[in-house]
């Protein structure tokens, strides 16, 4: 899951994560068969999107969206 983000022009270009917002706000990004399966395509996430940004946009990487979604990313159980 990842978080809600909201448009806000005091924050790296203009988005901002809700990650303390309720998880039934938070947006789905996969599923997995376990927690280890969902972690490690987290990590697996992060590190491309931080490869990428820092191809595309240098040392400003950690500012990128792509970025901040996957860093801010969680594995939850499914609700049934």
């Amino acid at each position: 899951m990842q978080p809600p983000e909201v448009q806000n022009e005091s924050y790296p270009h203009g988005w901002q994560l809700l990650p303390s917002a309720p998880m039934s706000d938070w947006q789905p990004v996969g599923g997995f068969d376990s927690e280890a399966a969902c972690e490690e395509a987290r990590r697996q996430r992060t590190n491309d999107a931080i490869d990428r940004a820092h191809t595309t946009v240098g040392e400003e990487a950690k500012y990128d969206l792509d970025v901040r979604r996957a860093v801010n990313a969680r594995c939850v159980a499914a609700s049934h």
